[in-house]
């Protein structure tokens, strides 16, 4: 990654959001997370035509020269694309309690192995982990546990 992290986490809210937003925002940063119900209204809106959600997720990725393309697929884990790399994961079984907060963890999980120079595939994980420990618990912000390294080797 080149200095300056610039990370737009994209949240599609009722309305709020338009393609001259989405062009701006996206030109704004170096990584981009988004998750698979919003990747084809942003493709749409954002004039990318696509096979599946790996090709579109590659076009917007050249589209805006980033360094890093995340989509998340819930359950079903999630896909990070640099220029020369995809790495999916395919998410984890767990007991869903509430998944507030879970896409915010991912982010957080993502963002600590991008600093800390992991490979796409550690970060994946990690990220995916990360996100399915808040989705494991009640409230968007759920105490981890001391030993939380240790206690993600086991999920």
């Amino acid at each position: 990654m080149t200095k300056g992290l610039k990370i737009f986490d994209v949240n599609l809210r009722q309305n709020y959001f338009s393609a001259e937003i989405l062009q701006k925002s996206f030109s704004l940063a170096n990584v981009v997370k988004l998750n698979h119900e919003e990747l084809p209204t942003v493709a749409e809106m954002l004039e990318i035509k696509s096979e599946n959600q790996i090709d579109a997720a590659k076009k917007l990725r050249e589209k805006f020269a980033l360094e890093l393309i995340v989509v998340t697929r819930g359950a079903n884990g999630s896909f990070l694309i640099t220029e020369n790399e995809t790495s999916e994961f395919f998410g984890l079984k767990i007991e869903v309690k509430d998944t507030i907060g879970a896409g915010d963890a991912f982010t957080a999980g993502m963002t600590h192995g991008i600093l800390r120079g992991w490979n796409l595939d550690k970060i994946n994980e990690f990220a995916n982990k990360v996100g399915a420990f808040v989705a494991s618990k009640t409230g968007a912000m759920p105490e981890f546990p001391k030993d939380f390294y240790n206690y993600l080797n086991l999920i």
